[in-house]
């Protein structure tokens, strides 16, 4: 009897025991898959804390350039549209008189246009843009500005003749580099400035 209740208490011991020990290493297992998922927390707000920070550095580059640019090309695009809207204002005058009035005007307007073209080409040639910009990002600014180039190359073209001037290559150039901008900044989230406006 004695042999039997040493055994049974003996068994109640070890099983309370195991039970002890298991119960810890539940505890210990929560406690750390609970740090493990607190450090993944850290981790992923800290990238996109580091994310965020990245691209308002990026965003800050991009209008900064894009201000730049406006402020340089502005003085030569306004020699170049008074020159279109004199264009205009010929054409469309329903006098002879009219015409001989403005068509002085008008060759004096054009030769100062394309002036400003070179000006404005050789400004776009020496253009250097944010440091803080991205490879990627440079590259395409370079491809539109490409095509702002080309559109003062067409606009001095069609000067040439001012009286039948057709400035619808040059603008197709325009939209081009507008597009490409536009790009640009929907990329990083930022509204699109109508660069056609501002350079006026």
């Amino acid at each position: 009897m004695k042999h039997t209740l040493f055994i049974f208490t003996l068994a109640t011991i070890i099983t309370v025991a195991g039970c002890s020990n298991g119960e810890n290493m539940d505890e210990a297992e929560e406690k750390q898959d609970s740090e493990q998922t607190n450090n993944e927390d850290s981790e992923q707000e800290e990238d996109k804390q580091e994310n965020e920070n990245n691209n308002g550095t990026i965003q800050s580059a991009l209008m900064d350039t894009q201000m730049a640019l406006v402020q340089e090309l502005r003085s030569y695009n306004d020699k170049i549209t008074s020159a279109k809207d004199d264009i205009e204002a010929y054409s469309e005058a329903e006098t002879e008189e009219e015409k001989e009035e403005l068509k002085q005007k008008v060759q004096e307007k054009s030769s100062e246009a394309q002036q400003a073209a070179d000006e404005a080409i050789q400004a776009i040639e020496s253009f250097e843009p944010s440091e803080d910009l991205p490879e990627d990002m440079n590259n395409q600014l370079d491809s539109s500005l490409q095509d702002l180039k080309a559109y003062y190359e067409e606009s001095k073209q069609s000067f040439d003749n001012a009286s039948e001037s057709d400035f619808s290559k040059a603008e197709e150039q325009f939209k081009s580099f507008q597009e490409k901008i536009q790009t640009m900044f929907e990329d990083v989230d930022l509204h699109v400035p109508n660069l056609g406006d501002e350079m006026q």
